[in-house]
């Protein structure tokens, strides 16, 4: 778990509840030294308690609110689960009066 992707996701606004727990358990799935994030949907619908099919409405959701970015992996022609990368360097893009400033840096 990441404390800094944890924080970020708590000042999301991300429309629904729902999203916002999706944001959250992906912020939780975060490592904070590599910034990997891909747990597979059947253990991130889990732990939202959702169906599948509900949880990928979601990161889609997320993804067009510019909070996450949805890598799809391939292995010789095999889908591997996907890479989640928290778009930690927008800064109140989605939070209220937030302009969507980077990170110093970034």
């Amino acid at each position: 778990m990441s404390f800094q992707a944890m924080t970020w996701a708590v000042a999301q606004k991300c429309g629904s509840p729902s999203s916002k727990l999706v944001l959250l358990m992906l912020a939780d799935h975060c490592n904070g030294h590599t910034g990997q994030c891909n747990p597979r949907h059947k253990r991130l619908a889990e732990a939202c308690e959702m169906r599948v099919e509900t949880l990928k409405d979601h990161l889609r959701k997320l993804e067009a609110l510019g909070l996450i970015t949805i890598v799809a992996q391939f292995a010789v022609g095999v889908q591997l689960p996907n890479q989640y990368i928290l778009n930690l360097d927008v800064v109140g893009a989605n939070t209220p009066g937030g302009g969507g400033e980077k990170h110093p840096g970034g």
